[in-house]
């Protein structure tokens, strides 16, 4: 783990990282996806572009939305890494959810361009939603 707070945890993967958000929210799924775009800082995460559209993005039981893009992610030294990430949010109750994960881009090995694709998707799969 490499950080923890009460609005989320992030988690250092095998290539890259994921972090899960919570919040009380009305917003809609949409301006919750694009604020987690719009919070990266623009010095470290360049020519972010949209990919494509996750169908049946979900998180636990909850239907959301997905998206995938693609990036430069720039190092302290300067040097850039090109990624793919995705951001999948959904709410249940009052209660919204934002995963974001990150990785180097393989867009010729993976679908999305995601290595970790698959358990990236397990935590979603997994994810438990508070019953109160």
């Amino acid at each position: 783990m490499r950080t923890q707070d009460a609005q989320g945890v992030t988690l250092a993967t095998k290539l890259g990282l994921l972090q899960v958000a919570g919040s009380k929210s009305g917003q809609p799924l949409d301006q919750v996806v694009q604020a987690v775009i719009t919070a990266l800082p623009s010095a470290t995460w360049q020519s972010v572009a949209h990919v494509n559209d996750l169908k049946g993005a979900h998180i636990g039981d909850q239907d959301g939305i997905g998206v995938v893009y693609s990036a430069n992610l720039i190092a302290s030294n300067g040097s850039a890494a090109k990624v793919r990430f995705f951001v999948i949010a959904a709410t249940k109750g009052s209660t919204t959810v934002a995963i974001f994960g990150v990785n180097p881009a393989d867009p010729k090995n993976y679908p999305n361009g995601i290595s970790e694709g698959e358990e990236f998707d397990a935590v979603c799969q997994q994810f438990q939603w508070s019953q109160t």
